[in-house]
């Protein structure tokens, strides 16, 4: 499996240390046998400096990296408590609930991304309701803005997240939630305990010592049953 991943980042990394050329295919080898032993190996840094020297490429980079944090953060908000709700269902509401994240799936991605396009588009849905609702005097320009990128992104990648994280939380035993949620009763009642004995010592040691009243003796009868004095 890793291999399956390794092996196309190996050939483009080795691509990128090649010069382009005008050939099929369109870049020149980084080994050469035919030369002489110490130019087998044709490496070039071009490729590097030029994304350095150009601001286009990192400034490109730095931003893909910022909408990919972010939408993975607002994929995870949303989707955990959604996970752990389908979990936590009972199993006819949680078929439902399933069939609603995968149902998705079931459209083409293009068609579900050209849907939001009408959606938030000038003329969309969202203006047509917010116009009605004198909200706003003129369409809000929603489309190609960054509201649009990470609405498009969680939309599209948010059952990536619900799925994996419902199987996690449904191996989970509630009955651990039950123990711990007594655990942490039981804790605190200890802690009230041990506080009122610290306090009830306190004062005690506070108002100096106590006097302790014994009560008085009773009389004992000496005589027996038949009235006679036992000595």
């Amino acid at each position: 499996m890793i291999s399956f991943f390794l092996i196309p980042f190996l050939y483009v990394f080795k691509i990128s240390f090649s010069t382009p050329i005008l050939a099929q295919p369109p870049y020149s080898q980084i080994f050469d046998f035919s030369q002489n032993f110490t130019n087998w190996i044709k490496l070039t840094w071009d490729n590097y400096l030029f994304i350095l020297e150009d601001n286009l490429y990192w400034v490109s980079y730095l931003k893909s990296i910022k909408v990919a944090a972010i939408s993975t953060i607002l994929c995870l908000i949303i989707g955990y408590p959604l996970a752990y709700g389908i979990a936590r269902a009972s199993t006819e509401k949680r078929n439902i609930l399933l069939m609603l994240v995968i149902l998705p799936f079931w459209t083409s991605f293009v068609l579900r991304v050209y849907a939001w396009m009408g959606i938030l588009g000038k003329n969309g849905i969202v203006n047509s309701i917010l116009l009605s609702l004198n909200l706003i005097n003129e369409p809000l320009a929603i489309l190609y803005t960054d509201v649009a990128v990470y609405l498009g992104i969680v939309y599209t990648y948010i059952p990536f997240m619900i799925l994996p994280l419902y199987a996690s939380i449904e191996k989970l035993d509630s009955k651990l939630l039950d123990a711990a949620s007594d655990e942490t009763v039981t804790e605190r009642g200890d802690v009230d305990g041990e506080a009122a004995v610290n306090e009830t010592q306190s004062d005690e040691v506070s108002s100096g010592p106590r006097k302790i009243e014994m009560p008085e003796p009773e009389p004992v009868d000496l005589l027996d049953t038949a009235g006679a004095p036992l000595f």
